[in-house]
Formats: structure tokens, C-alpha cells, sequence
């Protein structure tokens, strides 16, 4: 918890350095100013205009009404400066540097080079003070916040004057464009530092994904975060607590299995004396009774976790074993190339078979069908029979589990067989799934991991 702690706040002191020394490195621009004198100029002249930056535009519409006190008096200035009648000027400032002057007096300070003149004008209304309030407006070296003035000429046409492009919008848009690249050069270092902080948990997910009830956690989180450790801990010691239930289900299950098999053979002697009538029927219950127990045997023994040693098998040579051991005609097969395996030779047989006897069992026609590319080696056990619904198709893996229409003595078994085949071919790193085949019935579908796969101490020349 500490170490993501520190990270966490190291990144966020990064972003915050970085925003602070972007806004001091860019800062805010001043106001823009504007000399109603020059105004006035720029009025007649668009090379002034020019000059100073600011737009000139002419329009026949009148542009904007004249802003009450300051730009009143700006206006009489313009108006005396240019020789003109005032109602031929327009001038509007914005709200902050636009008193209304019929509410109190109107205070106006200009720096000059001889100091500072104070020029006052009065609540009540008089053109010559106006005139001389708007005569010392008109200083070359007086200025005011970013206006806008307006002059109708002889011709009835408006020249505009308005300030430069705002210089605020300008600074704003270089201030995200510094902050974007800021961004660009953070996100890096924040990448790594939100790989860093995941990764172990990102293992452990991993870790958990794969773990088994006979092999423990192999990843190594002892150098991790201590909640991290802590929850590795904890699968690893509920995996040793499963591992040790099932263990010892299988062991009674075996237990059991085993026992059945000592009245069995006691029923089987008494039903040799048995009348002829009654014995093939005894006979052929015992013979389906030993046969459920070989299957939980076998369940038993796959379910065990020991490890077993692997060879280089051949599938298109056990799958014709298999299907010699079966009525002739019964079981065709269809090879398309070499299929090596490295696997247990026992234990594919023994996945084919129950393959195969399944198919038989339920469907007929059945294909075994043999095929391989570098990534895997399949045998596919084809038959057509009423196949399966689409939900069942995993539920049948499960110990034990027989869908309803098979409850016969026909059928027989104790729904282990698929989940044999499953856990048999697991051992060797292969997989059996069930597949709706087109046209009707069943592909039962068995993979190895083929060539490209196998451990390079397996790979044989």
C-alpha cells in the first residue's frame, strides 16, 4: 500500500509542477489600451490603423449606440478633433470602463510629462464642460481599456475602428496548446508508473486463471504489495484446502468402489447356480454393476493429479486400434495426415474409447476422423445420431450427470465416461468438447497441442 501511495502522489506533485511552471512561463497578457487620439487619426488614416494593430472596417449600417458617460465624452472629443458634428461618432466601451455619468461625477486621471491632471465633470450636464472634458480625452498621451469608435462620413458609410484580435483568446489558446504538449510529455511516465501499480494484480489475476487443485501458485509475489501477498496467500492456502477435499472424496469413492466389488463376486458365483431362466439376466446385471465400478475407478484415477510421464504418440495409430476393437463396420475411419501427440499412450486409447463408445452408444454411423497443422493435432468421433441441445452440450462433462432420455439398461454407464475423457486428456495438455454437427448428431472433438507447442525438451527429429 505504501509503495502505490508514494507513486500516486509522485504523479499528481508531476502534473501539478508542470501546470504551474506552464501558466508562470506563459504569463496572462496585459489589457490592450487604446489613445482616443489615435483613434481619431486611424478614423481618417488606414495606414494608422495599420499601424497601431486594430481593425478598420466600413459598413452603411450604423455599427453599435454610443455607451452613456465615457463614451459620450469620447465621442465629443473624436467629434472636435475630426471637425465634425457629434451625431456623426459612435463610441462604446466595454461595462468596466464605462461609468454612467447621470448617476454621480465622472473622475478622469491622464498621466502626462508634466504629472498627472485630474479632470472632473459634474452630475449636471453642460456642453462646454463637455467639451473640455472630451478636449483632454483627446491627449496624446491619455489612454483607455480596448474601445471601439465609429465615424459616419459625407457619404453616409461608417469606417469602424476596433481593437486588435483579443490578446486574452490568443493566450488562452497557446496556454492549452503548452498544456497539451505538457500533457504528451507526462503521459509516458504516466503510463509506466499505472503499469507499475497494476502489474502485480495483473499477475495475480493471471495467477488465479490458471491456477489448479494440484499445483500450486508458481508466480513469486513475495517482492509484491503486502495486500497483493496477502491475497496469493490466500488462494494458494484455499487451493491446498480443496485440493486436500477432493483427495480425500476420491479416496472414499474408491474406498467404496472397491468394497462393491467383493458382494460381486459372491453374486456372480451364487448366479452361476441360478435356474437358466433367471441367470443371463443376473449374469448381465453384475457384468453392468462392475462396469459402473471400473468407470468411478477410473474417474478416481484421473482425478488424482499424479503426475505422469509422456511419450511421442501417433493418433492415427491408436485411433486404428480403437476402432479394431469394436464390431466390424461399425466404426470407419478417415486419416488426412500425421498427428504426433506428447501424451500418455494409456490414456489417449483411453479417451478414444469412451470417445467412441459414446457415439456408438447414442448415435450411429460414427467416423473417427484424424487431422493435424502445427498448432494441433484433432481427432474428431462423428456420428449421427439425436445429438444434443445447444445448453447440454457442456453439462454432460459433468461427473455423474445423464440427461433423462438415457436412463435405460440399453445405455447402461454412470455418466463418467465423458468426464473421463475430459480429465484424461487434460493430463496431457488436451482438450474434448462437444460440437452440434450439421446435418444432425454429434462431433465429439479432441485436441493436443501439436509440434509448435511441446516443450523443446519433447520436440523429437
Amino acid at each position: 500500500m505504501f509503495q502505490i501511495g508514494v507513486l500516486a502522489l509522485a504523479i499528481v506533485l508531476l502534473v501539478q509542477a508542470v501546470s504551474v511552471a506552464v501558466v508562470l512561463v506563459t504569463p496572462p497578457p496585459a489589457p490592450s489600451r487604446m489613445s482616443p487620439f489615435r483613434v481619431a487619426q486611424a478614423l481618417r488614416d488606414p495606414d494608422v490603423a495599420r499601424q497601431e494593430g486594430w481593425r478598420r472596417v466600413e459598413t452603411r449600417e450604423a455599427p453599435f449606440e454610443t455607451t452613456a458617460g465615457t463614451g459620450a465624452l469620447l465621442g465629443s472629443g473624436i467629434a472636435a478633433t475630426m471637425g465634425g458634428d457629434i451625431e456623426r461618432v459612435r463610441v462604446r466601451l466595454d461595462a468596466a470602463s464605462a461609468p454612467a455619468s447621470s448617476q454621480s461625477s465622472v473622475t478622469v486621471r491622464m498621466a502626462t510629462p508634466t504629472g498627472e491632471t485630474v479632470v472632473r465633470r459634474s452630475a449636471m450636464s453642460s456642453s462646454s464642460v463637455n467639451a473640455m472634458v472630451g478636449a483632454a480625452l483627446m491627449s496624446p498621451d491619455f489612454s483607455l481599456p480596448a474601445f471601439e469608435a465609429a465615424w459616419r462620413q459625407s457619404s453616409s458609410q461608417w469606417i469602424v475602428i476596433r481593437p486588435a484580435e483579443n490578446a486574452m483568446g490568443r493566450w488562452i489558446a497557446r496556454l492549452a496548446l503548452m498544456l497539451g504538449l505538457s500533457l504528451l510529455l507526462i503521459a509516458p511516465i504516466t503510463w509506466w508508473a499505472a503499469r507499475r501499480l497494476t502489474r502485480p494484480v495483473r499477475a495475480l489475476a493471471l495467477a488465479a486463471a490458471e491456477v489448479q487443485i494440484e499445483r500450486p501458485i508458481l508466480a513469486d509475489f513475495s517482492s509484491g504489495p503486502s495486500e497483493v501477498t496477502a491475497v496469493a496467500a490466500a488462494l494458494d492456502a484455499m487451493r491446498t484446502r480443496l485440493e486436500g477435499q477432493l483427495r480425500q472424496r476420491m479416496r472414499m469413492l474408491t474406498a467404496v468402489a472397491h468394497d462393491l466389488r467383493t458382494p460381486l463376486t459372491g453374486l456372480r458365483l451364487r448366479a452361476e447356480q441360478a435356474p437358466p431362466s433367471a441367470r443371463d439376466r443376473m449374469v448381465q446385471d453384475i457384468a453392468r454393476m462392475d462396469a459402473m465400478i471400473s468407470e468411478i475407478l477410473e474417474y478416481a484415477a484421473a482425478q488424482s493429479g499424479v503426475a505422469a510421464q509422456t511419450v511421442t504418440v501417433d493418433l492415427v495409430e491408436v485411433a486404428k486400434h480403437v476402432a479394431d476393437e469394436f464390431a466390424p463396420g461399425s466404426v470407419s475411419l478417415s486419416v488426412t495426415g500425421r498427428a504426433p501427440v506428447e501424451a500418455g499412450p494409456q490414456r489417449v486409447r483411453r479417451v478414444l474409447l469412451n470417445l467412441v463408445q459414446n457415439a456408438l452408444r447414442y448415435g450411429e454411423d460414427v467416423v473417427v476422423e484424424v487431422d493435424a497443422d502445427p498448432e494441433w493435432s484433432i481427432v474428431r468421433v462423428l456420428d449421427r445420431g439425436p445429438g444434443l441441445d445447444a445448453s447440454d452440450l457442456e453439462v454432460v462433462f459433468e461427473p455423474f450427470y445423464r440427461l433423462e432420455g438415457s436412463r435405460n439398461r440399453e445405455t447402461g454407464g454412470v455418466g463418467l465416461g465423458l468426464s473421463i475423457a475430459r480429465e484424461l486428456a487434460a493430463v496431457d495438455g488436451g482438450a474434448v468438447e462437444l460440437q452440434q454437427r450439421r446435418g444432425g448428431g454429434l462431433a465429439a472433438v479432441l485436441r493436443y497441442p501439436g509440434r509448435s507447442k511441446w516443450p523443446s525438451s519433447a520436440v523429437r527429429n
